[in-house]
Parts: structure tokens; C-alpha cells; sequence
């Protein structure tokens, strides 16, 4: 039976030269962390049974077909290029192997959405490919955000700065007091309200709409989980 495609989890990075070959030949990488915030938990809970996947081989031949004859175009190409200088600038590294196979993802993204030439959106395609290590992520979206949707680039910095307050109220939960804590929890869903309006100043577009409520959830979450309000 032919390999159509392999599925591999870890619980660390190899860092020895013989796993991490292995490890750079798994072109497509995600990050699959805890469940943390409480409304997504209770999606967990009340989805229904999924049942096994099945894998369409000869719909996945007929992408690979379509894939083949794409046109990768100069503008992809010198963009690809300048991406590649910019994480490099930024120490994020992958061998020349995950490029020219990002390549082949930057095709199969084209022909998905029933193209013959490729375009600067489907970079973002590469997000999942171009890191090593899972800290190098953020860099390597927004280098190619910056590339292919400016206005999402800067929303999004302002998501990962929610995120950060809010791992910082989680981490000192512990060694606060009640009333301490209670103080700090505010503090942070004062700071991320903030956060909040200078995103909405920003953004215009569907997707930079749809991160400014990604922010708003994560200020229910502190004033849910921390000062025990009810949202």
C-alpha cells in the first residue's frame, strides 16, 4: 500500500543529529499545547463522537497533478527570497531541504484555491514549516505577514502581547494572595482593554476583526478565571 502521507507527534525537539534529520523531513509542523481557557474545554466536552478519517487517495492525486503544472511566479519568488534573508536576520534557520519542498506546499496552496499561478498569499502556507524550534513561530508569521498582509501583521502583535499578559497573571496566581491577586488580575484586564482599542484602530479587514475578538476572549478568560466575574 503506497505511503500517502505520515503523522508524527513528539513530546521534545531532538536536538541529536540522527532524530533531527528525521525531524526536518517532516515538512508540516504544529504545535499542539494544553487546554487552558475554560470555553474551549467545554467544546471538548460536548462534541460528539468523530469518527476515524478516511484519506481520499485519488482526490490527493489529482491535487498532486494540479500542484505540478502551477506557475510559480517571479514575485513569489523574489518574495520567498526576501523572506528567507528576513528570519535568517533573525536567527530562525531551515536547511535548504524545507525550502524547495515549501516550494511544492506554496503549488499545492495554489491549486487548492483552483489557481494556476501562485500568489503572495499562499506564503502563509509556510507559517507551519519555516521554524525549528516553537519559540521561532511568531517570528516566522510575521515575517511573512509583513509580506502579504501588513495591516494583520500588526494586529496580530497585539494578540501576542494579550497572550503574554495573560500568562503572566497565570504564573504569579500561585504566589499571590487573594486580594493580590484580585489587584493584578485587574490590573491586566485594564491593560489588555487597552490592548483592545488600539487594535480596533487598526483593524479593517475580516481577519484583523476576527484577532481583535480573539483579544476580547482572552480578557473574558482573565476576568472569568481570575477575578471570578461573570461573562
Amino acid at each position: 500500500m503506497p505511503l500517502v502521507f505520515a503523522i508524527a507527534c513528539s513530546n521534545e525537539i531532538p536536538e541529536d543529529s540522527t532524530r533531527r534529520a528525521i525531524y526536518d523531513r517532516l515538512l508540516i509542523r504544529e504545535e499542539v499545547k494544553d487546554i487552558e481557557m475554560a470555553e474551549n474545554f467545554r467544546r471538548v466536552l460536548e462534541r460528539s463522537a468523530v469518527p476515524p478519517p478516511t484519506v481520499p487517495t485519488e482526490e490527493i492525486e489529482e491535487l498532486w497533478k494540479s500542484a505540478e503544472g502551477v506557475k510559480v511566479t517571479d514575485d513569489v519568488k523574489e518574495a520567498l527570497t526576501e523572506l528567507r534573508e528576513k528570519i535568517h536576520e533573525e536567527g530562525v534557520r531551515s536547511s535548504n531541504r524545507r525550502w524547495f519542498e515549501s516550494v511544492r506546499v506554496l503549488k499545492a496552496s495554489a491549486a487548492l484555491n483552483g489557481r494556476s499561478e501562485t500568489e503572495l498569499q499562499d506564503l502563509e502556507s509556510l507559517s507551519c514549516i519555516l521554524w525549528h524550534q516553537p519559540e521561532e513561530r511568531v517570528t516566522v508569521r510575521q515575517a511573512i505577514l509583513n509580506i502579504t498582509d501588513p495591516g494583520l501583521a500588526k494586529v496580530l502583535e497585539y494578540l501576542d502581547s494579550a497572550r503574554e499578559e495573560f500568562e503572566k497573571v497565570k504564573q504569579e496566581q500561585e504566589r499571590l494572595s487573594g486580594s493580590e491577586m484580585f489587584q493584578r488580575a485587574s490590573q491586566a484586564a485594564t491593560e489588555v482593554a487597552a490592548i483592545i482599542g488600539e487594535a480596533e484602530k487598526t483593524a479593517r479587514s475580516k481577519r484583523e476583526k476576527e484577532a481583535v475578538e480573539s483579544i476580547r476572549s482572552i480578557q473574558a478568560n482573565i476576568m472569568r478565571n481570575f477575578l471570578k466575574l461573570k461573562i
